[in-house]
């Protein structure tokens, strides 16, 4: 029973591809209007139109500008598009000045294109997520499992799926109740009216004792899916409680975990190239402290890295002890250094040490990992990877500051999905959506 493959978990993989579709599509759409506006084609130019649209559409899609969910609302996509044109356009502008010195870009053909992308590929991309998600094929499932253990997290893949996504019904099988909802949904003969269009398998205990119809079921070419693989999929999590259902899976997935070669490689390269370009941020913060605050520059701290091991994270200065104080009291200087989140950048060395990568869990300290090991089931596989500056967590949930169960549960959930899908696409995913996060002060600090 233990086929995990995803016979029916299509529709998130179809969503992607389509989103892929309208940046691809968005990113022909720029380049042909600037073939129409441009008048000298020399390579250097050129070279320069593909890094601004490619820097563009990087910037609308961490601005969350391809997001299904902005298809209620065209507001959304028109704030992404215009906040991401101009990031676009800002990291162009760095480049071709660095770079193209001689043979920039003139400023007609930066404020055509940034015009044309807000005001006119925004509706245009709206209109084609609108369309898509119309005509994406709904699916209903006849569930096998709790209905009070797994309600709530179906509702949360209703509501993400934007409905697309339903249930049928929740069994708790006898064998024959679920023969005779095998039996009603074969003898429907018209498609459109069939009670279900998939089993779900919300527990094994259960499926395992009506394995012989669930047979029969594969037999007559019903689909028989998983609820783990709905879940990552759909929520881009994995929740503890999904673990604790299908645990013999999860721990053979959470014992080869591998860390990528290529993340190495972008880990030390991407370091390098962060820490050169923002040396003069290095400096300004080292004159900004001593000149408010003296020494010493860094704060260093106990974290624990990978396989529970122990490490020290580094930061600049931003807080002090003071006597007669409970809590440490922020210096002069550090509202400055957190607001621009300059007193991150030291991390970026223990990227070039290995301790952390750029993209990771967030590593804890020692209390926060002591409780989470002592109350969290499963939190131990979240140190298989090395832990990062930023993470899927940080992105996609937010900054946990409370010490309880319930949220530091919920961060391990986007954390896990991150192990188990780990590779250079989500890599590179996070690393944008950061952007995002560090502007608009969501997710982490």
């Amino acid at each position: 029973m233990y086929a995990f493959c995803s016979v029916g978990v299509d529709f998130t993989r179809k969503m992607t591809f389509q989103k892929r579709s309208i940046m691809l599509l968005s990113f022909f759409i720029l380049i042909a209007f600037q073939i129409l506006i441009m008048r000298n084609w020399a390579i250097f130019y050129f070279a320069q139109i593909v890094i601004l649209d490619v820097f563009m559409i990087g910037g609308i899609y961490a601005f969350r500008g391809f997001e299904f969910k902005h298809t209620d609302s065209i507001n959304g996509i028109f704030v992404s598009y215009i906040i991401g044109t101009i990031f676009g356009e800002l990291l162009t502008l760095l480049v071709t000045v660095t770079v193209f010195d001689f043979h920039k870009l003139s400023g007609f053909v930066f404020i055509e294109t940034g015009l044309f992308s807000i005001f006119v590929l925004s509706f245009f991309t709206w209109y084609l997520l609108n369309i898509t998600i119309k005509h994406l094929p709904s699916k209903r499932y006849l569930i096998i499992g709790k209905e009070e253990h797994l309600k709530d997290i179906m509702n949360e893949i209703e509501k993400e799926s934007m409905r697309k996504i339903s249930v049928y019904k929740y069994i708790n099988p006898s064998p024959a109740l679920l023969e005779v909802e095998i039996k009603n949904r074969n003898s429907s003969l018209d498609y459109k009216s069939k009670h279900f269009d998939s089993i779900l398998i919300g527990n094994m205990k259960l499926a395992n004792s009506v394995s012989d119809i669930l047979d029969e079921a594969k037999r007559e070419n019903i689909p028989i899916e998983y609820f783990p693989n709905i879940v990552e999929d759909v929520l881009k999590r994995v929740p503890i409680e999904i673990i604790g259902d299908f645990e013999d899976y999860y721990k053979i997935v959470f014992s080869n975990i591998d860390r990528s070669r290529i993340i190495k490689i972008l880990d030390i390269t991407f370091s390098f190239l962060i820490l050169i370009i923002l040396s003069p941020f290095v400096l300004f913060s080292i004159l900004y402290i001593l000149a408010l605050d003296g020494r010493p520059l860094f704060f260093k701290q106990e974290r624990i890295g990978i396989d529970g091991s122990k490490f020290y994270i580094y930061k600049f200065r931003t807080m002090d002890d003071v006597e007669g104080k409970a809590e440490p009291v922020m210096t002069k200087s550090g509202k400055l250094l957190r607001m621009t989140r300059l007193n991150e950048i030291p991390q970026f060395f223990n990227v070039l040490k290995g301790d952390m990568s750029i993209v990771g869990p967030r590593p804890d300290i020692v209390s926060t990992y002591d409780y989470c090991m002592n109350n969290i089931p499963f939190y131990s596989y979240r140190t298989k990877v090395v832990p990062g500056i930023t993470g899927n967590a940080q992105v996609f949930y937010h900054y946990v500051d409370r010490l309880e169960y319930e949220p530091f549960a919920n961060r391990l959930s986007y954390d896990l999905y991150y192990i188990k899908h780990m590779n250079f696409e989500m890599y590179v995913e996070i690393a944008l959506k950061t952007i995002e996060v560090m502007l608009f002060r969501k997710g982490a600090k």
